[in-house]
């Protein structure tokens, strides 16, 4: 096991639940297996709007000035013990991204000025650009303890010539305990060594898993500079099982529930590629600001490990 602080995607991880391995583009001849079930274009968009029964989780109000980059923490006491089957962003205009996690209580509910490296250790619901809402398969949910304290973590941008204010946070559908078989957690794919050249190039990783795992979901995420995103999970209980393949639009990064459920052993492994047009003239490497980039896939999995945010490469 490896362990790592990492600040990504506005996260710092603990990283105890999976060991990794890496690869960069010149590595990709060698992916090798067949690229088998469940093709991309299986893979549906999550449902979103025509779901009801959505209520407010955590959510912080916020103003930024014209032209800045800024992060704010939104901490909120879970005061009894609830099951969640599905979950839906709040992300007005000059949201980038929230990573919403939970851990011991630490401090007064409140929203404050952070960083991009302040988060709990596990990790309750992600968003990018256009996210759409998650509804999870029946029987799984993600609970939350009460008495644990939920931090939102807010990604601010304003590219506008004038103040910016909004409401951004996580909205939930609350299920039945007694109908819940499977309790699941949320987790991120991520590369940490990218090194983008000017122009077209592919990056690619691997993440190695330690214990037995079931695959619920898939969701793109990287930067400005990213054109498509590839996820493989090779499983020796499923076959070469590509989640998605497909172009990235950094405003439409959109959470996908996969066909089937993918079963998982442990050593099994999730293969990343990244595809970039690094039009900038320079190298672009890993970072959290809009003008840096990523090469992350979030997933829901079951059963909850409690195991960290991140299975990486490049720690």
């Amino acid at each position: 096991m490896r362990t790592a602080s990492i600040a990504l995607a506005g996260t710092l991880s603990v990283v105890p639940a999976c060991t990794s391995s890496s690869s960069g583009s010149e590595d990709l001849a060698d992916a090798g297996g067949p690229d088998a079930a469940a093709p991309a274009s299986d893979a549906a968009p999550a449902a979103d709007a025509d779901v009801a029964g959505f209520t407010d989780l955590i959510v912080g109000q916020w103003t930024i000035p014209a032209g800045t980059e800024q992060y704010r923490c939104v901490y909120k006491t879970i005061e009894r013990t609830i099951y969640v089957r599905a979950f839906r962003p709040k992300i007005p205009l000059g949201t980038h991204h929230t990573v919403l996690t939970v851990g011991p209580r630490q401090r007064d509910d409140g929203i404050v000025p952070c960083n991009a490296g302040t988060n709990y250790g596990a990790q309750v619901f992600g968003s990018g650009v256009g996210t759409n809402a998650l509804v999870l398969p029946d029987g799984v949910a993600v609970k939350l303890e009460a008495g644990d304290q939920l931090l939102l973590n807010l990604h601010l941008f304003n590219f506008s010539e004038s103040d910016l204010s909004g409401e951004s946070g996580t909205e939930i559908i609350e299920t039945d305990p007694a109908e819940v078989e499977h309790v699941a957690e949320a987790f991120m794919v991520s590369k940490f060594d990218l090194a983008i050249p000017p122009g077209a190039q592919t990056q690619a990783g691997d993440c190695t898993l330690s214990q037995d795992t079931t695959l619920l979901s898939v969701a793109p995420h990287m930067h400005m500079l990213g054109t498509r995103m590839k996820v493989v999970a090779r499983s020796s209980l499923a076959g070469d099982v590509v989640l998605l393949d497909e172009p990235y639009n950094f405003d439409n990064q959109t959470v996908r529930v996969l066909p089937q459920p993918v079963p998982m052993a442990a050593g099994d492994r999730i293969h990343i590629e990244c595809t970039y047009n690094n039009t900038t003239g320079s190298l672009v490497t890993f970072g959290d600001s809009s003008l840096e980039e990523m090469c992350i896939s979030g997933h829901f999995r079951y059963p909850a490990t409690g195991g960290g945010l991140f299975c990486a490469t490049g720690l």
